[in-house]
């Protein structure tokens, strides 16, 4: 992965790295991994939906279209983006992975909780789509891209920091 510019550092008050708990990082260890799953879970999702969409209802999955999914997944990315970045940043003192990662949830957000209907991108092809479905359709796909590029830097990060001489498992 290129070295990418990240925004100036901060140092929070009164944590320094050592003063991170092995609580905390074990906690970004985890909900990093859960984020990117999570991320990758939506990608697949966007780009699966338009084929599988008419095959749902026939396998009990109509679920899966609904808009009270794509709610509870955009809740669960929000909860693992906080476990993430808060002890992320209070370990390496970055603003970019936090950044990244409150962007990729305000749009993942935005499309769950912002737009009347179902998912934007469970329309079949082919269907009319009004140009606010058409914007929709491309914002949990952009949010989850940005949400796993934020969990990666912040694991990245997480690990330049670690000074302590255990292994993380990656």
């Amino acid at each position: 992965m290129p070295n990418l510019p990240s925004l100036p550092t901060v140092a929070p008050a009164g944590d320094t790295p050592a003063s991170v708990s092995a609580d905390d990082r074990v906690n970004a260890r985890w909900s990093d991994r859960a984020g990117v799953a999570a991320s990758l879970a939506c990608a697949v999702h966007c780009a699966l939906m338009p084929i599988a969409i008419g095959y749902l209802p026939a396998i009990g999955l109509s679920w899966v279209a609904g808009r009270g999914f794509h709610q509870g997944m955009a809740a669960f990315c929000f909860a693992a983006a906080v476990a993430a970045f808060i002890p992320g940043y209070r370990k390496h003192g970055m603003l970019l992975p936090a950044a990244l990662g409150l962007l990729g949830v305000t749009l993942l957000g935005i499309e769950a909780f912002g737009f009347a209907g179902d998912c934007a991108c469970c329309v079949a092809p082919g269907a009319e789509a009004a140009i606010t479905t058409t914007l929709a359709r491309w914002l949990p796909p952009a949010g989850g891209a940005l949400l796993v590029v934020a969990h990666m830097l912040n694991h990245k990060y997480t690990c330049r920091c670690c000074q302590s001489g255990h292994q993380h498992a990656h």
